[in-house]
């Protein structure tokens, strides 16, 4: 255990050489997404590495790492899952109706820690890159597969038709929503718009409205159009090269 900004953080772990640097992981979290959005607000977090189905998931003042992922990864499952304390924790919204509000905010997240934490070796414009073109890839594989491809992101969870479809298009073009947003409006400009998503909207449910209504207040102009264009999948990602 360790103090980052009064909140307490806990490791629970078993069989891992690397306890005090995943331990630091949690801590830089805190204490990074402390400064892009807001203080959290609980005394207490918790991580706790254990036997779970997938890489991790969030609850409140509690996080799981599954003893499945290992490396470099499990580490970026603890910055993944510490982000969601902020949106879906404090920030509440619908995951089943609007996975993308907490899971591409999330993953983005996850890259502006990147960002703000260079020792830890990865290029936030060289995940970025790599990111737009595993999703342009992901769609001109599965257009060519199936024909077509559904890329609207407003969708019911059940109402995708294969597991792969959801990720890509929630945490994926999600993340590429969040990074092409802040490229429109300025990063000054993004980071002082999820200051007041979160400042504005915490301890409540919200909707795409509450996030389109921060920025628009923030940056002072019209943005719902534009991100209901990703949304609704009329936006057209190309590779980067």
């Amino acid at each position: 255990s360790n103090t980052v900004d009064d909140t307490l953080v806990t490791y629970y772990y078993y069989n891992d050489d690397n306890a005090q640097e995943n331990l630091q992981t949690a801590l830089d979290s805190v204490k990074t997404f402390n400064k892009l959005f807001g203080k959290y607000p609980y005394k207490t977090l918790n991580v706790v590495k254990t036997n779970f189905v997938h890489g991790g998931m969030e609850y409140p003042n509690l996080v799981y790492i599954s003893d499945e992922v290992t490396g470099a990864d499990y580490k970026n499952v603890i910055v993944h899952e510490i982000a969601h304390q902020w949106w879906y924790g404090v920030i509440g919204s619908n995951a089943f109706r609007n996975a993308w509000l907490d899971e591409g905010l999330t993953e983005y997240s996850t890259a502006l820690f990147y960002e703000e934490n260079p020792d830890y070796g990865i290029d936030y414009n060289e995940l970025i890159k790599s990111t737009n073109n595993s999703y342009v890839t992901f769609v001109d594989l599965y257009t060519e597969i199936l024909g077509k491809l559904d890329t609207s992101m407003n969708r019911h969870i059940d109402q995708y038709g294969t597991e792969p479809e959801y990720v890509y298009m929630t945490y994926v073009k999600g993340m590429l929503l969040f990074d092409n947003l802040r490229e429109v409006v300025g990063k000054n400009n993004f980071l002082i718009g999820l200051q007041a998503y979160y400042s504005e909207n915490a301890f409540n449910n919200v909707n795409p409205d509450n996030f389109i209504a921060a920025m628009e207040k923030t940056c002072k102009r019209e943005l719902r159009n534009y991100i209901n264009s990703w949304i609704e999948g009329k936006f057209v990602i190309v590779s980067k090269p």
